[in-house]
């Protein structure tokens, strides 16, 4: 410690000095007024235990105070921010089959939702397959201005060889562009080239890059199948707002959470359903 610093210490007179320095853990910032507004020096803990030590001997009650500043800092501490809750609806619901009939079709919305993981299942198997055999353009379906067809109806579907599809539409050429349009748009990951009235799809070989291809199209009817989940919630939950005026209201509000949870409960599955086929998918 600096003369100077031991002068100035020296004329502070200790009371309340005393008690403001038995305050752990602080910073003590002394500043000089003689002509200086800078702080002269900034001791840490450790410095302030030694500076106790050595110094506060050196303070009498008869000391007056002079142009010396004895500066003060504490540090805020950081709260944690309460984390929010989870997802939406997951509160249990204790209702019987009979209250909730009362107001809507609980039956009605539970096969709704298991039908479209049906379908998710089922476009699974059918489009994201690493070994593309001519089977799976039975199941494709190509929307022309006549309806929906199965491309095997429109077309003669052969295979050209291990690698090539053949489709001859020459019967309906009409119906080209509604038939590569669907082809393209079955997540098989494929081009179709079109010569006069034949289209040829060629079928890729099993790569990594055509494994991650078929994990993304995974995904891809995974989210449309949360989607269609979401349509059948709000369509009973139109039905029950309407219903708000005739049934109690707690009623309304307990079958509104076990609704979402249902649609909650069955996005899980879809999500686990996709991630059990890209696995199998990538070899994992």
């Amino acid at each position: 410690m600096s003369v100077l610093q031991r002068i100035c210490l020296s004329q502070i007179k200790g009371g309340n000095l005393l008690k403001a320095l038995s305050v752990q853990p602080v910073r003590l910032a002394l500043f000089e007024t003689c002509n200086m507004t800078r702080p002269m020096t900034l001791l840490s803990t450790r410095q302030h235990e030694a500076w106790r030590k050595d110094n506060l001997p050196l303070m009498s009650s008869n000391m007056k105070p002079s142009g010396c500043v004895l500066c003060m800092r504490s540090y805020a501490k950081k709260f944690k921010k309460e984390k929010k809750g989870g997802k939406p609806g997951g509160t249990k619901v204790d209702l019987s089959e009979e209250e909730v009939g009362e107001v809507i079709d609980l039956e009605g919305y539970r096969s709704g939702l298991q039908q479209v993981l049906e379908h998710q299942k089922e476009e699974y198997i059918r489009h994201l397959t690493l070994r593309t055999t001519i089977g799976v353009f039975d199941s494709i379906m190509a929307d022309t201005e006549d309806g929906s067809f199965p491309i095997n109806q429109l077309g003669q579907v052969a295979q050209k060889s291990p690698h090539l599809v053949m489709i001859n539409l020459s019967a309906c050429p009409q119906y080209l562009p509604a038939v590569k349009e669907a082809i393209m748009k079955s997540g098989m990951n494929v081009n179709p080239q079109q010569e006069g009235n034949t289209l040829f799809v060629p079928i890729p070989k099993v790569t990594k890059e055509h494994r991650e291809n078929l994990a993304k199209s995974a995904k891809t009817i995974c989210d449309t199948t949360k989607d269609k989940l979401r349509d059948v919630h709000n369509k009973y939950s139109k039905k029950l707002k309407q219903a708000k005026s005739s049934h109690p209201e707690d009623l309304v509000k307990n079958i509104q959470t076990l609704i979402i949870n249902e649609m909650h409960s069955s996005s899980e599955k879809a999500e686990a359903m996709m991630k059990a086929k890209q696995q199998e998918l990538l070899g994992h």
